[in-house]
């Protein structure tokens, strides 16, 4: 006697084909996500990386979370809501780094579930004028026996300076917003440096100032970096005509 198996073929196929179909529309959302925050990844890191080279000649932190939640929602059009929620410029070892968010707008299943929130990190390193390997901010190789450190406002300003010159001991200090911080000066209200949480990279001038800053406040423009006092003046520097350089 034959067996009839047509009908259990039926039940197998409407059990397995939603389970296959399901498992593929699975991988092509999670490589589309995949390229989507891949995307993102790159424009960031490629804004970071121009910051980070440009750090020693302006303070590049103005404008920089603009420049890169922009890049990255034009770099893919799957891409939005993008915000860079905290930029820390130039911690104690020359560091930027940033946490940023964003959505990437890819419907799962037919609007099932409508796409995925994300969030990374990235962190470079600036080049400022000096490192751990070199600390002066030139190369050995050009080191000369006479060499002599010098100040520069690389944002501003044609001198250089000595260390003890009042235009250099004027200059910003980086440092966290505590509530020691607090209590001494109060909230910048040109940059809303009051809306900053605690623990965040804040400027204040220790010699004069009475307020703390955000990174991209106009009031702190103004900051020096350690160059050799040959290189200054190969860049047409010259002495400061209150120091002396």
């Amino acid at each position: 006697m034959k067996r009839n198996t047509d009908g259990s073929y039926t039940v197998e196929a409407a059990v397995f084909l939603p389970v296959f179909l399901l498992a593929v529309l699975t991988i092509g959302f999670l490589i589309r996500v995949s390229a989507g925050a891949e995307s993102c990844m790159h424009a960031a890191s490629d804004e970071l990386r121009l910051a980070a080279a440009n750090a020693y000649v302006a303070n590049v932190s103005i404008g920089l979370s603009s420049k890169i939640e922009n890049r990255m929602e034009n770099e893919d059009r799957y891409i939005s809501g993008a915000r860079v929620t905290d930029l820390r410029y130039l911690l104690s070892d020359g560091e930027i780094a940033l946490k940023m968010k964003y959505h990437i707008d890819i419907p799962f299943a037919v609007g099932v579930y409508d796409g995925v929130d994300l969030t990374d990190r990235l962190k470079a390193r600036a080049w400022i004028g000096r490192s751990n390997e070199d600390p002066l901010g030139y190369d050995a190789m050009e080191q000369e026996a006479d060499s002599e450190t010098v100040y520069i406002f690389p944002a501003w300003g044609e001198k250089y300076h000595k260390k003890e010159c009042t235009y250099v001991t004027a200059d910003p200090v980086q440092m966290s917003l505590t509530s020691e911080v607090k209590s001494k000066y109060h909230a910048c209200p040109r940059c809303r440096s009051g809306e900053l949480s605690e623990g965040s990279v804040v400027y204040c001038f220790p010699q004069y100032g009475e307020a703390y800053h955000r990174p991209g406040c106009d009031s702190i423009v103004k900051f020096t970096v350690a160059i050799q006092k040959d290189q200054a003046e190969r860049r047409g520097y010259t002495p400061c005509s209150k120091c002396g350089g």
